[in-house]
């Protein structure tokens, strides 16, 4: 199931790429997985402030081999 996590870290697989947008953070694995975030209400600018919570931020994580590279 899906839980609020604090400390947020990526698996020991080699990340590929990391895509940004306003609402969107992509980040995808050499495993094939991929780490979907959706920021819905504020900006993304306000992720790389000092104090920041990811409280905004709910995570999508897709099962492996389904990622359209």
């Amino acid at each position: 199931g899906i839980r609020c996590v604090k400390n947020v870290t990526i698996h020991s697989a080699s990340i590929l790429s990391i895509n940004a947008g306003e609402h969107w953070l992509g980040i995808a694995a050499a495993d094939n997985s991929m780490s979907l975030f959706h920021r819905p209400q504020e900006r993304f600018g306000s992720f790389s402030s000092p104090g920041s919570k990811m409280a905004g931020w709910q995570l999508y994580r897709t099962p492996q081999r389904t990622v359209a590279m």
